[in-house]
């Protein structure tokens, strides 16, 4: 009789759970950060990418220091954010930001100059 109790999502969770763990155990490989340039401007530093979709009607949420970093002139930007988006063109929601638009890659970023000797 117990299986006639089993309720099917509850066995699917346990299931995912049990999926998790063993993903979690792979060790995680993290891309390097690369200075790619420097803010020209004070605002956040994002991923081009997550704002592909970006619209007034399709706004796109972000986390500060998981998907955004906030930057002064002059501060370095790292990959994988390669954009950088004026304090006027954001939203502030808590500790999140909404963006309704897409912004191209470099945009507000002076890229850095080769190192010489190369």
């Amino acid at each position: 009789m117990d299986k006639e109790n089993n309720n099917p999502e509850e066995i699917i969770e346990e299931v995912v759970v049990e999926e998790e763990v063993i993903i979690e155990e792979e060790p995680a490989e993290e891309e390097p950060e690369i200075v790619i340039g420097t803010s020209k401007i004070k605002g956040v530093a994002v991923a081009s990418k997550d704002l592909e979709k970006a619209t007034e009607d399709y706004p796109i949420v972000l986390n500060v220091y998981e998907d955004f970093f906030p930057v002064n002139p002059g501060d370095p930007v790292k990959s994988p954010q390669d954009a950088v988006v004026s304090m006027d063109k954001i939203q502030i929601v808590g500790p999140m930001i909404r963006i309704i638009e897409y912004f191209e890659p470099m945009t507000n970023i002076e890229p850095i100059e080769e190192e010489q000797g190369e």
